[in-house]
């Protein structure tokens, strides 16, 4: 079958709006669908994912139920499980999963994110930085380490007894 505007997308099957730019290297899985925006180089969607704006390029990965609404997505960046990225970046070796949200941040290096939180929002994560679990992210300075869960604000990110040093 077909949907009015769409086409199936040769590497992979998944749906691209002819409103959307996909690179024929790009890689679109049978069940995802790209409704708009710009997916490039070895990029990868896959499973239920789906792209309605921004830019993903590189060999990042859109993977799980994720949604990119917009912002930019490089590298080897992997967006996973319930993850959305509404804006802002996700460069590098990052990994965002489980119900995160991203909003107007950055999150390079290593530096992960999975949880079940508040959205991450005007923050930079960098390093081998990583929020997990319930978040409740009260926090103003960069993290590049640490590992933190909980409510965290930022007399914690240098705190030993808090997940700093990890």
């Amino acid at each position: 079958g077909s949907a009015q505007g769409y086409a199936k997308h040769a590497n992979g099957g998944g749906w691209v709006s002819s409103k959307a730019k996909v690179d024929a290297s790009v890689y679109v899985g049978p069940d995802a669908v790209v409704n708009g925006g710009t997916v490039s180089g070895d990029a990868r969607i896959e499973d239920f994912a789906v792209v309605n704006g921004g830019t993903v390029g590189g060999k990042a990965v859109v993977r799980g139920r994720a949604l990119v609404s917009g912002g930019n997505m490089a590298d080897n960046a992997i967006l996973e499980d319930d993850a959305w990225l509404v804006s802002g970046t996700l460069k590098d070796d990052v990994r965002v999963g489980a119900l995160s949200v991203v909003v107007n941040s950055t999150v390079s290096g290593k530096a992960q994110v999975h949880g079940v939180m508040w959205p991450v929002d005007g923050k930079k994560l960098s390093g081998t930085a990583q929020l997990r679990g319930d978040l409740e992210n009260n926090f103003t300075s960069e993290i590049s380490k640490g590992i933190f869960y909980g409510m965290v604000n930022t007399d914690m990110l240098n705190n030993a007894n808090f997940g700093a040093n990890l």
